[in-house]
Formats: C-alpha cells, structure tokens, sequence
C-alpha cells in the first residue's frame, strides 16, 4: 500500500472520503513503519494502539516532531468526520489543518502547489483565495509524503546504524 499513487485515491472524491482515505493510507504507512523498524513487531498488535497511540510511538521511534500536530489535527478531523457525517471541509478547518504543520512544510506545500501551476497560484490568485478543498487536497498529499519521506529516512538512518554494528563486532571479533 506504500507505493500507491495517493493523489489519485484522494482526488474527485466527496469530502468524508478525501478525509477517511488520507487517513487510512497515512495510518498504513506509520503501521507498516512500525511493524518494519521493531524488531519483535508482534507485541505491537498487543497492545492495541489506536492511531494516536500509533502516531505517538513512531514519534518515541525517531519520526520527526514536525510531524505530531498536522498528524493528530487530521486524526481529530477524522473522528470528527467519522462521527458527524455532516462535516465539511471549510475555511476554518482547513485553516487549523494548513497551520497545524510546521512553517518550513507550509512553505513546501504552497512551493509545491506553485511549481505544479495549480490552482491559479501562477497566475497570482492568494493562497487565501484558494478553495478550502483543492487547500485539504494539496495539504493531504504533501502530508502522505512527508510521512512517506520521513519514515525512508529514519529506516535507512536505522539500517546505517546496524550495519555499523555489525562492521565493529565483526572487527573486534576478527581482530581477537
């Protein structure tokens, strides 16, 4: 489920559903990066973490602080669609959402948007102009792979880690 294009599972869909799907593939990845990086993954079913508890751990696991708000503001915005079906995707919401990353992920989602010629960004239409939804959709696919990004890098940092490891016990080991 990692590899999926999620920009095309997201968009043309209704509110709840861009809303449940960016939630449920972001839910898979941080799942999938903590069954990857435990190494007795088994245990983590156990203990019955929801998403938040998820979240939390992959953060007690390396993945980066910037993360934490914009990750538990879209698992609130989840619930909050969940249980009230008559949720929508307003300026307000999205305003909390766009702010809730950090200043240097707001400028990359806005560059992004820019660079892609989207919404009208080029043609010097305000980000504050733009449609609450077409903002949730660029936040959500930016958020998807900063998540994405940030797990490949904490695993590759851990590998490093323990083929360093295994580099001195095999030295030390070679060298008695």
């Amino acid at each position: 489920m990692d590899n999926v294009d999620f920009k095309s599972l997201v968009i043309d869909k209704s509110e709840l559903e861009q809303v449940v799907y960016t939630h449920i593939y972001i839910e898979n990845i941080i799942i999938n990066f903590l069954n990857e990086y435990c190494s007795q993954s088994q245990h983590i079913k156990d203990i019955r973490l929801d998403y938040f508890g998820r979240v939390h751990l992959s953060l007690a696991l390396g993945l980066s602080s910037e993360l934490k708000s914009p990750l538990t503001c879209l698992g609130k915005m989840r619930n909050d669609f969940a249980h009230k079906p008559e949720q929508k995707i307003d300026k307000s919401r999205i305003n909390n959402f766009y702010n809730s990353f950090s200043s240097t992920h707001r400028e990359e989602i806005y560059n992004t948007a820019k660079e892609l010629g989207i919404f009208g960004l080029n043609e010097g239409k305000s980000w504050q102009s733009i449609d609450p939804r077409d903002k949730f959709f660029m936040c959500c696919v930016c958020l998807y792979n900063f998540v994405r990004f940030e797990i490949l890098d904490v695993t590759h940092e851990k590998k490093i880690e323990k083929m360093g490891k295994c580099f001195l016990e095999n030295s030390v080991t070679s060298s008695t």
